[in-house]
């Protein structure tokens, strides 16, 4: 029904935004004989615009919100991280822009270095 609209968005973001790297926690282990806690990860490709938070308490060079196309990826979710330009930030927020409730168009990420 809004194929158009994912489709004009994706079109738009992919030609005027940045390419993304969108680490997806897949899993968590222990290990009890070294103490240390192992996470792994997948990966897809995205593209986001960067939107100027007008928050004046956030400190724009650590938080910042993102646009994601929602064509062509998962969801995220709160703790994975996005790699873009070399630097990493963890996902604190997410809310997905679906007009209908099911096929979201965008997902608004607020990004915390």
């Amino acid at each position: 029904m809004y194929e158009s609209n994912i489709q004009s968005a994706y079109n738009l973001i992919a030609k005027k935004g940045l390419s993304v790297t969108i680490n997806y926690k897949t899993a968590t282990s222990y290990d009890v004989s070294t103490g240390s806690m192992t996470v792994s990860s997948t990966s897809m490709i995205g593209y986001a615009v960067v939107v100027k938070n007008s928050l004046e308490q956030l400190d724009t060079d650590k938080e910042f919100t993102l646009l994601l196309s929602a064509r062509g990826i998962n969801k995220p979710s709160i703790g994975d991280s996005v790699v873009m330009s070399n630097d990493s930030f963890v996902i604190r927020k997410i809310d997905a822009i679906a007009p209908n409730y099911d096929e979201p168009i965008l997902y608004k990420i607020e990004l915390r270095r």
